[in-house]
C-alpha cells in the first residue's frame, strides 16, 4: 500500500488553505455533515450543450458505498461537471449548522481583495453604463457590490448563505434576496447590470441561469461574468471540492452565452492574486436573439485526454490509468465545501473486488484502514 505524497500548492488548494487557516484561527470545532441518497441530484446530460456522451473522471464515496459526489466531462464541449452532487437543500442545512448570527465577516482579508476586484469591474462597467440598477449574484458579504453603491448605482444582492445575507442586510443596508440563482424568480427588465463574479460555476443549471439573466435585464443590459479557468484551477483535489458544480473553458462558456442571447463585448484574462484563483471574464450585452451555431471541439480525443490528465495532476504514482475514473473513499464529510481536510490524514491505495484502484482516506485519528 502506498501513501499519497504531498502535493505542491495549486490554485485551488491555496485558496482552501487560506479558508482552513481562518477556521483554525477561530478554533472551529470539528463537524461532520451527514448525507443521504435523497440529498443528491443526478445530472446525466451535459448542463451546457445537452450532450449525453460523457466520461466519469472522479467518484467520491462513503464507507456505506454511497457515491455522493461524481465528476464527469462532456465529450462534445469539454465541460467538467458534477454528475452526482448534493442538492441546494443539503447546503442550506450545512449553512444553518455553521450560522452564528453575528455581524462580522468570515475573512476580512478576502473582503479587501473583493473590493479591489470590484473596483476594476466598476471601471469597466462605467464605460458603458455610468448609472443604473445592479444585481450582484453570489454577493458574499456585500463588500463588492458596495463599491457600486458608493459610485451611485442602485444596488441589490443575491446571497443564499445565512450569515452573509444577514450581514449585507443589517450592516450594509443593501437589499438582499436570500436564495440561489437557480431558484430565484426575478422580474423582467428589472436590472441594467448583473454581476456574476465566481458564481456561475456554483449553480446546478448554468444554461437555465443564463436564460434567467437574459429575462431580468433591460434591452442592451450588461452582464459581467467571471469564472475560474478549468486549465488552471483543476488538479485531482477538484473531485473533493463540493461547491463548484461546473468547470468551464473559455470556449464552451463563450459558446453558451452566445446561444442564450448575449454578445461578448470584451474578454479578460484574470491573473492569480494572493487570495483568488486565476480565471477569465466576459463582459456581455443582452441581445434579442441567441446564436444557433453548433459547438465544434477541435481534436476531441486529445482534448478529453488533457482533461483526464488534469484530474490526475499531482497524484503521482497513485494515479489510475486514463481509462478508469479516480475513485476516492472518505469516512465522512468534514468540511462541506471541500469534503475533508486533507492534512488530517492520508490517502491509501487499495484494489477493489472489481480490480479497480481506489484511494481511501485514512484520518490520523484512525488506527485501522477503512
Amino acid at each position: 500500500m502506498t501513501s499519497a505524497a504531498p502535493s505542491p500548492p495549486s490554485a485551488l488548494t491555496h485558496v482552501l488553505g487560506r479558508m482552513e487557516h481562518c477556521l483554525e484561527g477561530r478554533h472551529e470545532e470539528h463537524r461532520c455533515y451527514p448525507i443521504r441518497a435523497e440529498d443528491l441530484i443526478f445530472t446525466a446530460a451535459c448542463p451546457v450543450c445537452g450532450g449525453t456522451e460523457t466520461v466519469t473522471l472522479v467518484e467520491v464515496s462513503l464507507p456505506s458505498g454511497l457515491v455522493f459526489h461524481s465528476t464527469a466531462v462532456c465529450r462534445s464541449c469539454l465541460l467538467a461537471f458534477r454528475s452526482v452532487s448534493p442538492s441546494y437543500r443539503w447546503f442550506q442545512r450545512c449553512w444553518a449548522q455553521i450560522a452564528t448570527g453575528s455581524l462580522e465577516v468570515f475573512n476580512p482579508d478576502l473582503e479587501i481583495e473583493r473590493r479591489n476586484r470590484y473596483r476594476g469591474y466598476l471601471r469597466l462597467i462605467q464605460e458603458h453604463r455610468p448609472t443604473g440598477r445592479v444585481l450582484d449574484v453570489g454577493a458574499a458579504y456585500g463588500s463588492g457590490v458596495q463599491v457600486f453603491a458608493e459610485a451611485g448605482y442602485q444596488v441589490s444582492a443575491l446571497e443564499p448563505e445565512n450569515d452573509r445575507a444577514h450581514y449585507i442586510r443589517q450592516s450594509l443596508g443593501i437589499p438582499v434576496y436570500q436564495t440561489v440563482l437557480q431558484t430565484f424568480e426575478g422580474e423582467s427588465s428589472a436590472w441594467e447590470i448583473i454581476l456574476l463574479s465566481h458564481c456561475l460555476e456554483h449553480v446546478d443549471g448554468p444554461a437555465e441561469s443564463l436564460a434567467k439573466l437574459h429575462h431580468w435585464l433591460v434591452p442592451n443590459g450588461l452582464v459581467y461574468l467571471e469564472v475560474p479557468d478549468l486549465w488552471d484551477i483543476v488538479d485531482w483535489t477538484d473531485g473533493l471540492f463540493m461547491t463548484h458544480k461546473s468547470n468551464f473553458t473559455q470556449e464552451n462558456l463563450s459558446w453558451l452565452v452566445r446561444r442564450h442571447g448575449f454578445e461578448i463585448l470584451s474578454t479578460r484574462t484574470i491573473p492569480r492574486t494572493a487570495g483568488e484563483t486565476s480565471g477569465f471574464a466576459l463582459l456581455l450585452q443582452r441581445r434579442d436573439h441567441g446564436s444557433d451555431d453548433p459547438f465544434v471541439l477541435a481534436n476531441p480525443a486529445e482534448s478529453l485526454r488533457a482533461v483526464q490528465q488534469q484530474y490526475r495532476k499531482d497524484l503521482f504514482d497513485l494515479a489510475p490509468p486514463l481509462d478508469q475514473p479516480v475513485l476516492l473513499r472518505v469516512p465522512y464529510i468534514d468540511q462541506f465545501y471541500h469534503t475533508i481536510r486533507r492534512e488530517q490524514g492520508r490517502f491509501q491505495s487499495v484494489l477493489t473486488p472489481a480490480g479497480q484502484q481506489r484511494l481511501d482516506f485514512i484520518p490520523n485519528s484512525y488506527a485501522d484502514p477503512l
